[in-house]
């Protein structure tokens, strides 16, 4: 997700705007005016910050399993590895 959108909980008000047609747009278009790939958790609706934000952008709007490091004092993770999630 991006980070502008992680704030608000997600994309729904993007989407509902009719600016964008997913959350892969929505993720894509948000990046480019400034926002940056983060991992959200919607469940627990915690944000976490990525240090890479080259290898998020091929998942931009998918569910996905990141492997890394958490550094818990910035809450970053340190990103090793990102894949599409199980169903």
């Amino acid at each position: 997700m991006d980070s502008m959108c992680a704030g608000m909980g997600g994309h729904e008000q993007m989407l509902q705007g009719g600016k964008v047609k997913d959350a892969k747009e929505c993720t894509l278009e948000c990046v480019k005016m400034g926002a940056t790939y983060v991992l959200y958790n919607p469940a627990t609706k915690t944000t976490y910050q990525l240090d890479d934000q080259k290898k998020p952008e091929r998942f931009a709007g998918e569910k996905v399993t990141v492997a890394g490091a958490l550094d818990s004092s910035t809450n970053t993770i340190h990103v090793e590895n990102i894949m599409a999630a199980s169903s």
